[in-house]
């Protein structure tokens, strides 16, 4: 209990129990970390949590799930190109959002110094 855990480019699925993390209390069944695909921890999203109460959690590595997709890419010759294609898209749209959010703050601060 009350133990912080989360490490960038991992997958998390809560198996058991209750923990706080990205502003929600995450219960049996939550994932979180569904980003751990990105290579730019500016774009993804914080994956660090607290245990509320005793928990199990399974996770996944973005260097563990690179391996499996090796490992299966003659049995699924498409799975890489799937992989990438998921990893550009989710890295567009976490930059647009960045940069949207950057600009309406930077409207705002002009817009108060007026």
């Amino acid at each position: 209990q009350l133990e912080t855990f989360g490490t960038p480019h991992t997958l998390y699925i809560l198996i058991r129990g209750l923990c706080s993390g990205r502003g929600h209390v995450q219960k049996t069944g939550s994932v979180w970390g569904d980003d751990f695909m990105l290579q730019d921890e500016h774009l993804a999203k914080p994956c660090e949590s607290l245990s509320l109460t005793y928990i199990e959690f399974m996770s996944l590595t973005r260097a563990d799930f690179l391996a499996l997709v090796e490992q299966h890419s003659q049995k699924a010759p498409q799975l890489k190109c799937l992989v990438r294609y998921y990893c550009c898209w989710l890295a567009f749209q976490r930059a647009f959002l960045k940069e949207a959010a950057s600009r309406c703050r930077m409207a705002r601060r002009a817009k108060l110094n007026l």
